[in-house]
């Protein structure tokens, strides 16, 4: 690669073929590790097909929302941990929690799945007691985890 293209993911000027993915037959060039491992899990979010642009280019967000249950309730205190931990991630829109339930609302063009699974693992590891188990098992089970679908784009605003 080696000219300056525009990472697909954050739009930052690239000027260095240091991280890069293949996508259907296209080269593209990435600011970080994390712009790169979040174009792989989503490449469709951020690659325009020939002729048309990609979501990220049309100014849409990706909207996902996961409903967790729990095999036990979290205090009021620990709800707060959790919710505060997760507010602190890019694109992540909502966060309730209610006794056995966590729902978390994110555009995914913003957040990865994997930081919001690795911020959950950070919080219940905070929280001891088995958490870190309860809360992994919980993103484990939810039926909407994972690769954003045409139905998840919404305009922007």
């Amino acid at each position: 690669m080696g000219e300056s293209v525009k990472d697909p993911v954050c739009g930052k000027e690239v000027h260095s073929d240091e991280f890069s993915a293949v996508f259907l037959g296209i080269e593209y060039g990435f600011c970080s590790v994390a712009c790169r491992d979040r174009f792989r899990a989503l490449p469709h979010l951020y690659a325009a097909l020939r002729g048309q642009r990609s979501p990220r280019q049309r100014g849409l967000q990706v909207l996902r929302r996961w409903r967790l249950s729990l095999a036990a309730e979290l205090s009021s205190g620990q709800g707060a941990r959790v919710t505060e931990a997760l507010e602190t991630l890019p694109g992540i829109r909502t966060v309730c929690v209610r006794g056995n339930q966590i729902e978390i609302v994110c555009d995914l063009l913003q957040v990865a799945p994997g930081q919001i699974e690795v911020r959950l693992a950070e919080v219940g590891a905070r929280l001891g007691a088995g958490w870190a188990e309860r809360l992994r098992q919980g993103l484990e089970d939810c039926a909407e985890y994972g690769e954003a679908a045409d139905r998840d784009l919404r305009p922007s605003g």
